[in-house]
């Protein structure tokens, strides 16, 4: 038979503490999954608004009408210097200016909360068809606040949960753990000046407990025998 290789508290203490560092790893993980989605979903939107604002000036270039329908998210219109809405599309039809000529003079694109629309991403370039107007086309980027809000109270949930299973878990580790130590501590203290012969009990615990009751009753049974 293979001799049993004895268990360890320092190892049990050890486990113990690295499943705290894994969970908070996870957390952390968790939070940079939801970060690094939001981005991405905000890249595509930004993408997509470019390639609507290169549409559009090149239809005004061309002399092309531009189409009276599009997508329900879209939206487009002409402003003037002093914030007037010109012209706009189907989707766009009376919302205030989305942006200003201010706005204009860098190709940045801004987040804007309209309380019409909700969450927009915003861009604006100077008209091609001139007169001091601005081009403003937007797209609403709502679903990317619905969608990281929804990962986040999955994430939270997982997080509550696993944090009370952690802190049972815990409970019962230690609670374990100091068992044995107290009934040798129990033990010690029953032990008087007159009962030196009596053992500690090995609390069966197979690792360094073990070995130190095994150690303090060598120690007293030594210490009982009378000398000649």
């Amino acid at each position: 038979m293979t001799r049993r290789r004895p268990r360890s508290l320092r190892a049990r203490i050890t486990a113990g503490a690295l499943l705290v560092v894994v969970v908070a790893a996870l957390c952390a993980a968790a939070f940079l999954l939801v970060q690094v989605l939001q981005q991405r979903m905000t890249a595509q939107i930004d993408s997509s608004l470019v390639a609507n604002a290169d549409f559009v000036t090149r239809a005004i270039r061309s002399g092309e009408a531009l189409p009276q329908q599009g997508p329900t998210d879209l939206y487009v219109q002409f402003v003037t210097r002093d914030g007037r809405v010109l012209g706009a599309s189907s989707s766009a039809r009376g919302l205030p200016a989305l942006a200003t000529a201010r706005d204009a003079t860098s190709d940045r694109i801004r987040s804007f909360h309209s309380p019409r629309v909700g969450d927009l991403r915003v861009l604006a370039r100077p008209s091609p068809s001139g007169g001091a107007v601005t081009l403003v086309v937007a797209r609403s980027s709502s679903s990317v606040a619905r969608v990281r809000s929804s990962i986040a109270r999955v994430l939270a949930l997982m997080l509550a949960v696993g944090g009370v299973l952690l802190g049972v878990l815990i409970w019962v580790v230690v609670g374990r753990a100091r068992r044995p130590v107290d009934e040798m501590r129990r033990t010690v203290d029953a032990i008087g000046e007159h009962d030196l012969g009596r053992r500690v009990g090995k609390p069966g615990t197979d690792d360094e407990l073990d070995r130190l009751a095994e150690a303090r009753s060598s120690t007293r049974g030594a210490t009982a025998v009378p000398s000649r």
